[in-house]
C-alpha cells in the first residue's frame, strides 16, 4: 500500500560503485516527489535532506545517523530529482543493508510517516577478498599439504609468492611446528619486509608526531 500526504517520497534508482569500510564516497539517487508538499532543504540543518541508514541481515540499524546531503534545488510535486549524495561505509566490513530515506531535520524521517525507504545488500569488495585469501594462506596447513600440491608445484609456488603472508607465515611455521631451519627465501621475504614496516613507520610518525601529542 502506498503512502500519500504531502511529503512521500517515491524512489527510482540507486547507483555506486565499490563500498569500502569507514571511506567517504559518492552515489547518484534518482527520486520523485509523489506529496503534495514542494521539497526544499532551507539551510544547513533545516528542511529535507538526503541520508541513509545501515542496518544488518535482520534490519537492525548498526549506523542510524548517515550523512546528510542537501537537496539541489527544490523539487515540486510530480518532479523527479537525480543528484549525488554522500556515504561512509561502516565499520568493520562486512555484508550491511543500505537503507536511503528523506530527512526533516531535527524533527523526523519520512519512514517514520509510513513512507518506503530504498534499500540495497552491500557487501564489501574488502570482505569478499579477505575468505578466498584466509584459504590461500597457510595458517591452518602448509600449501604443500593440499590435495594434488605434488602434481602441480609450479602453481603451488604462484600461489606461495604471490599471497604477500604467505612466505612470512612458513618462515614462522618451520622452526616452531616442524623444528627445522625456514626455507633461506621465506626468511628473507620476511627479514625484508619487517625492515620495510618499521622503516615506514617511522616515516609516518616522524610526519604526524606532533599532531598526535596535540591529539593526546
Amino acid at each position: 500500500m502506498s503512502a500519500s500526504g504531502p511529503l512521500v517520497a517515491r524512489w527510482r534508482t540507486l547507483e555506486h560503485g565499490p563500498i569500502e569500510a569507514g571511506a567517504l564516497q559518492r552515489a547518484t539517487v534518482e527520486v520523485e516527489n509523489a506529496g503534495s508538499a514542494t521539497w526544499r532543504t532551507r539551510g544547513p540543518d533545516e528542511g529535507l535532506f538526503l541520508a541513509y541508514h545501515w542496518l544488518d541481515a535482520r534490519g537492525n540499524p548498526i549506523v542510524w545517523d548517515g550523512y546528510r546531503t542537501a537537496l539541489e534545488r527544490p523539487v515540486p510535486p510530480g518532479e523527479a530529482l537525480r543528484q549525488e549524495m554522500a556515504l561512509r561505509g561502516p565499520i568493520p566490513p562486512g555484508r550491511y543493508r543500505l537503507a536511503l530515506d528523506l530527512l526533516e531535520e531535527h524533527r523526523f524521517w519520512l519512514a517514520e510517516l509510513g513512507g518506503r525507504t530504498l534499500e540495497s545488500d552491500v557487501e564489501f569488495i574488502v570482505a569478499a577478498l579477505l575468505v578466498p585469501w584466509f584459504f590461500l594462506t597457510p595458517i591452518i596447513y602448509p600449501l604443500s599439504g593440499v590435495p594434488g600440491a605434488g602434481n602441480h608445484p609450479h602453481v603451488i609456488q604462484a600461489i606461495h609468492w604471490a599471497n604477500p603472508l604467505s612466505p612470512g607465515i612458513e618462515a614462522v611455521r618451520a622452526p616452531l611446528f616442524l623444528g627445522e631451519l625456514p626455507a633461506w627465501g621465506d626468511a628473507l621475504y620476511l627479514v625484508v619486509a619487517c625492515a620495510v614496516a618499521l622503516a615506514l613507520g617511522a616515516f609516518v610518525f616522524t610526519r604526524v608526531d606532533d599532531q598526535i601529542a596535540i591529539e593526546v
